[in-house]
């Protein structure tokens, strides 16, 4: 009997421990889990802001222009404030040298703060990746500490297109952040663990995780010691055993008990991980993860009907920027609370992380609902948020898309993107509902963008027109402005606003910008008694080098400095007004003039007009179309002339059509006119043959030539609308009172 005791008692004892084994290999396995999603969520924290920070327009254009002051004011000062990263580098792409920022570091750039290998293995990750605009997201040593690292290219909007040449031409930006004792405090205390650390090995007695660095290799480890409740739980039974073994049916009794009972605790607990790992821990609705798993189990459910909302909260940046990210975060929270209110029992809503937010309306007619659905979001957002004494009003972007049966979850989703796209382009109408309309617009602008791209190896596809500039004297120099003009042997004639856009957009309007400027100096050799005005757009024009390529090629043309005019729109002004003046000042100390142009429809702020002095301000044609409206409107296009003339000594006025508007264009006391009245764009020699203008007040065969305008320009606008129907292309007419 008593060995049948002993072996019994030995045999379950055997097993209890067994148990407690499987239930410390369990605590182990979650506790390693926990860590894992612990370290994932500060590569997470970094990742978003690295895409926030390096998709972003007004840097890139910044690195083009080499605005490092621009760059040091927003990258600097986050990397100072060591907030949301703590070291910053760029390299590569328009930096000659890395410049750098660290925590509690100067505003100025600093030199190479991360290692030769770090930054090789890092750029050789990223050229690997197919990705449009990759990432790579690492850990490394950098100054005996741990750093959360993430490497990108520094890009324009997530909604501008981009191409692989124009991603590998690009910066390339890596940020980081220290693995400090807070972070490991925060996994400790979220995994239940205890003496988290970091070492350069495992350690006998620890679990462990390895760091590993931008190649795979391990360079540091997490250990830390994970709850043993099943060797706790033999630690307490096993005297008991030893002592009561008459009791030992008791005993077992009480330790299937406590087994059971720390089982279901650690089932409850891993039930709270799963729920943590995929709720968003500021708003406290789902994250992408669950998002992901929704999304994925729409179409096998039997009421498959659904669509898919994306929202973009609009200028959270901003507010994180003026206000600071606490008040970013109550915004935040505070528009996922009215989001929640808006949705019913078939509506899932998430948080995808920043910015971002989405939402599935399930059931019949789900399109329809979705659009109810914001409509009450939108009412809900009318109220402003009161964070510490700051109303921060509340508005957003959305895009909806209807999921097609048949059609894989994946393409509903680009759908939804691209409607929001298109929604966060628009200036009134911030909500975007997809339609076939917009891919084919998406399509369109890339064969525009290969057309242009291949244009540029075959210069002869462009060439210039010129509209005369009449003197109302009728003295000095001729004058006419070029206008360029693109003709594809596959598109046809394409729109001004249409190929200038799309180089702006892909990094080409420079190339394309020196084609043009070449054939207008081309022109201009054959003759010496020609003046041009050419349009340079502010992203070449901010080019570090443009004023001594400019004056190289004017030598290499024999053309002097005063002959050449450059135009810049007064839009031009809204960007970083002080680097534009500083670049109109050195231009004209070359002798090259500079004429602010299509002034009064735009920006129109006295302030830049007295900062600077232009040779030329033109009028645009609106306000003199507008001025026979009523008297008012003629008050003011006086005014306008009359402010640019107490200004500039040569005020132009465009647009003039008609004998009436000549009349009040002579009449406001302008110097210069310009208007298909004078002659429709042309060759250089039959422009410059349209000086001998008659006298204004009598028409030539010129300007009877204006009253039929549609039919001299039919010809060149047939052939793009025909291709532009095609493509889907928004069409370009020319106005009746505009320049072409």
């Amino acid at each position: 009997m008593l060995i049948g005791v002993i072996i019994f008692s030995g045999s379950g004892f055997y097993t209890f421990q067994q148990i407690a084994s499987r239930l410390d290999a369990g605590a182990a396995s979650n506790s390693r889990d926990r860590v894992k999603e612990g370290l994932a969520s500060l590569q997470t924290h970094v990742r978003l802001f690295s895409k926030d920070y390096n998709n972003w327009t007004d840097v890139y254009a910044a690195a083009w222009r080499g605005d490092i002051e621009f760059i040091a004011n927003n990258y600097g000062i986050t990397a100072n404030q060591g907030e949301i990263f703590e070291l910053a580098m760029m390299f590569g792409g328009p930096f000659r040298r890395p410049v750098s920022w660290i925590e509690n570091g100067s505003r100025s750039p600093g030199g190479l703060i991360f290692s030769v290998e770090t930054i090789s293995s890092a750029l050789m990750a990223l050229e690997d990746q197919d990705e449009t605009r990759p990432s790579v997201d690492f850990f490394a040593v950098e100054g005996g500490r741990a750093v959360i690292m993430t490497a990108s290219y520094l890009l324009p909007d997530p909604d501008q297109i981009v191409t692989r040449d124009t991603v590998k031409a690009s910066a390339v930006t890596i940020i980081g952040r220290h693995l400090s004792s807070r972070d490991l405090a925060v996994i400790e205390q979220d995994a239940g663990i205890s003496d988290l650390q970091i070492t350069t090995g495992p350690k006998p007695g620890y679990l462990s995780m390895p760091l590993t660095d931008v190649t795979g290799r391990d360079t540091l480890h997490l250990i830390w010691k994970a709850a043993r409740p099943g060797m706790a739980l033999v630690e307490q039974l096993a005297p008991v055993i030893a002592i009561v073994a008459a009791a030992f049916v008791a005993l077992a009794t009480l330790a299937t008990w406590l087994v059971l009972r720390n089982a279901r605790q650690l089932i409850l607990r891993e039930v709270e991980a799963r729920e943590l790992a995929r709720t968003d821990a500021l708003t406290g609705l789902p994250n992408r993860l669950a998002f992901n798993e929704a999304v994925q189990v729409e179409p096998t459910t039997v009421a498959s009907e659904f669509a898919l909302v994306m929202m973009d909260l609009d200028r959270l940046k901003q507010t994180n920027d003026v206000l600071g990210h606490a008040v970013g975060d109550c915004v935040l929270r505070d528009f996922s609370e009215r989001l929640q209110l808006c949705a019913d029992a078939e509506t899932f809503v998430a948080r995808l992380g920043g910015d971002e937010f989405c939402a599935i309306v399930r059931g019949s007619g789900a399109a329809e609902r979705a659009q109810a659905f914001l409509a009450v979001l939108e009412v809900r957002c009318s109220k402003p948020v009161k964070v510490r004494g700051e109303s921060v009003h509340l508005s957003f972007s959305a895009g909806i898309a209807a999921h097609v049966l048949s059609e894989h979850v994946d393409e509903t989703l680009r759908k939804a993107d691209l409607a929001l796209r298109r929604g966060k382009s628009a200036l009134e109408e911030r909500i975007g509902i997809y339609d076939v309309d917009m891919d084919l617009a998406d399509k369109s602008t890339l064969l525009l963008e290969q057309g242009l791209r291949a244009a540029l190896r075959n210069p002869d596809e462009f060439r210039v027109v010129y509209q005369p500039i009449i003197p109302a004297n009728h003295n000095g120099a001729l004058r006419v402005e070029a206008l360029a003009r693109w003709t594809n042997p596959i598109l046809g004639a394409v729109g001004p606003d249409q190929f200038i856009r799309v180089a702006e957009r892909t990094g080409l309007i420079s190339e394309l910008g020196w084609i043009i400027i070449d054939k207008v100096l081309a022109d201009l050799a054959t003759t010496q008694t020609v003046c041009a005005s050419i349009n340079i757009s502010p992203l070449q024009l901010m080019k570090p080098d443009f004023v001594s390529d400019l004056l190289l090629r004017l030598n290499r043309a024999g053309i002097e400095t005063a002959r050449i005019q450059i135009e810049l729109t007064e839009n031009v002004m809204i960007r970083d007004q002080q680097a534009i003046l500083d670049r109109i000042r050195e231009i004209r100390s070359a002798g090259v003039k500079v004429a602010l142009d299509d002034f009064g429809t735009g920006f129109s702020a006295i302030s830049y007009l007295t900062a600077t002095e232009f040779d030329s301000i033109k009028i645009d044609g609106s306000l003199l179309r507008s001025a026979g409206d009523s008297q008012s409107r003629e008050d003011f296009f006086y005014s306008v002339v009359s402010l640019s003339r107490a200004v500039c000594r040569d005020v132009v006025v465009e647009g003039i059509e008609t004998q009436e508007q000549a009349q009040m264009a002579k009449n406001s006391g302008a110097d210069a006119f310009q208007g298909y009245l004078y002659g429709i764009p042309s060759a250089f020699d039959i422009a410059c043959g349209l000086h001998s203008s008659p006298d204004l007040n009598a028409r030539s065969a010129i300007s009877g030539k204006a009253d039929n305008l549609p039919n001299l320009i039919q010809w060149s606008e047939t052939r793009f609308q025909n291709n532009a129907t095609i493509l889907k292309l928004p069409l370009v007419m020319h106005p009746a009172a505009s320049k072409s």
